[in-house]
């Protein structure tokens, strides 16, 4: 009798890393995850992504502001914004 044939597991999807990093203090979300306090580490697939940074604005209105990297796989790359 011949065993049945395992699954075979998909390859992991290359990773990278992304450091954001904010000059004042500023909330960030990267693909429109949940916004968090800076600096702050995300594991993100290779590719292209957003991030956004939410700052504290004069009068009580936050200052946004957005850029677009695009990481390769086993890649660590950081980035700042700034208002």
């Amino acid at each position: 009798m011949i065993a049945p044939a395992l699954p075979v597991a998909a390859p992991a999807a290359p990773s990278a890393t992304l450091r954001v990093s904010t000059i004042p203090y500023a909330m960030v979300s990267v693909d429109g995850s949940p916004f968090a306090g800076s600096p702050r580490s995300y594991e993100l697939p290779a590719g292209e992504h957003v991030v956004t940074a939410r700052f504290a604005g004069d009068g009580g209105e936050a200052i946004v502001r957005q850029r677009t990297v695009t990481l390769r796989a086993g890649e660590t790359q950081s980035v700042g914004v700034t208002p």
